[in-house]
């Protein structure tokens, strides 16, 4: 019995930080775009939000971010403005042409977050709600 309050001890404590961790991400800017990494730029797969209102399209292939070259994720991430209120400028290859779209950033709010990251905790906490109590 002793092992199974310690394990529910750990998984609680988990839980509560994954928790806080959802509260600090809607908090975090939503940049309003997902992309996939191919050679030669990042092509963005979904757009919605600020980045669609923006100009921003499907099949756009990310060069330049915030004035300078990227050729990969990490140079993406290092050169991301993440301030709340700031914006990002991205260089675009759309249809042969290089565009400049610039795309204020947007809190992400709690329930972006929740639906974003939150799904699979909620998920993770019924499995295991559901294992202690029908067990």
């Amino acid at each position: 019995m002793g092992g199974l309050c310690v394990f529910s001890l750990i998984f609680l404590v988990i839980a509560v930080l994954y928790f806080l961790n959802l509260v600090k991400w809607s908090r975090e800017p939503d940049f309003g775009w997902s992309i996939v990494d191919q050679i030669g730029g990042q092509v963005i797969t979904e757009v919605y939000g600020e980045a669609e209102s923006a100009g921003l399209r499907v099949g756009d292939r990310i060069v330049g971010l915030n004035h300078k070259v990227v050729s990969g994720l990490q140079e993406m991430r290092q050169y991301t403005n993440r301030e709340s209120s700031g914006e990002n400028v991205y260089e675009v290859k759309r249809g042969g042409q290089t565009v400049n779209v610039t795309v204020p950033n947007k809190v992400r709010g709690f329930q972006r977050a929740f639906f974003q990251y939150g799904l699979t905790w909620l998920l993770g906490l019924f499995s295991c709600w559901g294992r202690w109590s029908f067990s």
